[in-house]
């Protein structure tokens, strides 16, 4: 009832709701494994785009600027997850480290300064991980509770039965999918 204003409950707000349930049960079960992929796929793409420009300006030939674009692609791969999650981690730690000196103005102590900054980006990468994976864990639960809570009709009874399901699923992937 409370998300019918939204989704239209006909035959595209059925399908909009089960679409919702089941893009939301692959969030909670391999929505950090996804990421993952997608931000490889994206990394190596992009450097493979820029590698393959580079050599057609240097006149390598075809087959040799695609041969090195592939290795590329394949090395941009791999390295875009730890690059995304270095990015991340310095700006979350510079966010945190402006807020820690601002607090405490020490912004006239370059010294100190500098030392809370590294602390909170080593902070930050630490707890990097456990933050994508929350993130994304409150994404699919709450896709799904919008699924059910629609399909259902009913918001009492949906949000019980959205409370079940994702603690299931939470406790699948915690403890069965490790």
């Amino acid at each position: 009832m409370l998300f019918n204003q939204y989704l239209n409950f006909s035959i595209d707000g059925w399908l909009t709701s089960i679409f919702l349930v089941i893009y939301g049960v692959i969030l909670i079960l391999s929505g950090k494994f996804l990421l993952r992929i997608f931000i490889g796929l994206g990394f190596g793409l992009i450097l493979s785009y820029f590698v393959f420009i580079i050599f057609s300006y240097l006149e390598a030939g075809t087959i040799a600027s695609l041969l090195i674009s592939f290795i590329v692609f394949i090395i941009g791969f791999f390295l875009g997850w730890f690059i995304f999650k270095i990015a991340l981690s310095f700006i979350i730690g510079l966010f945190f480290s402006i807020l820690i000196g601002s607090y405490f103005k020490l912004f006239n102590e370059t010294i100190l300064f500098l030392v809370i900054v590294i602390i909170c980006i080593v902070i930050a990468y630490l707890l990097i991980e456990k933050i994508i994976s929350l993130i994304i864990l409150i994404t699919g639960s709450f896709m799904v509770f919008i699924g059910i809570s629609t399909l259902i009709g009913d918001f009492l009874i949906g949000t019980i039965l959205s409370i079940i399901i994702i603690v299931i699923l939470i406790l699948t992937k915690y403890f069965l999918l490790k």
